[in-house]
């Protein structure tokens, strides 16, 4: 069974397609081998269904696996290696500079962390909502245009006589 750790900066998804490629490497899972079905390996694991799909889908753009319709994912014959692509690609011109490289929310994990949410920014936001113009303090009662007194308007007390009674 796949060792996952959910404390791990690598994604889940990215965990499991990690397993099952040192799985294939290793002759543990021979070519032509029928994988778990997504909802089968999900309910194994404690893992929703779509971290398993993302797996799977990993794993067969790579090239490990090859899904049919129907019938299921199996391991694929890697004949071939994969294209060495820093050797063939020739490197830009212009340096990269990490400090304008936008920072990402990951939302691999399916739940982002805490920390990153702006709470002060929202709650900034939020407030300045609220005292904008024409919504007027959401938590004072007034102001009321059809009374001069600035108290809101008494609702008349319910009545308390029965059917076909006349009330209070």
């Amino acid at each position: 069974m796949a060792e996952l750790d959910p404390t791990s900066s690598i994604p889940i998804y990215r965990q499991l397609t990690s397993h099952f490629i040192c799985e294939i490497e290793a002759g543990r899972l021979r070519e032509g081998e029928r994988l778990p079905a997504t909802r089968e390996l999900a309910g194994q694991l404690g893992l929703n269904r779509t971290t398993v799909s993302a797996a799977y889908e990993l794993l067969e753009a790579e090239g490990w696996i090859a899904g049919e319709v129907g019938r299921g994912s199996f391991v694929r014959s890697r004949v071939s290696a994969a294209a060495d692509w820093p050797r063939l690609l020739t490197p830009s011109l212009v340096p990269r500079n990490p400090a304008l490289t936008p920072v990402a929310i990951s939302f691999a994990h399916s739940r982002p962390s805490e920390d990153l949410f702006p709470v002060d920014a929202f709650r900034e936001s939020t407030e300045a909502v609220l005292r904008g113009p024409g919504l007027g303090n959401p938590l004072s009662a007034g102001p009321f245009p059809e009374n001069k007194t600035g108290k809101p308007p008494q609702a008349p007390l319910p009545s308390r006589a029965g059917p076909g009674e006349a009330g209070v």
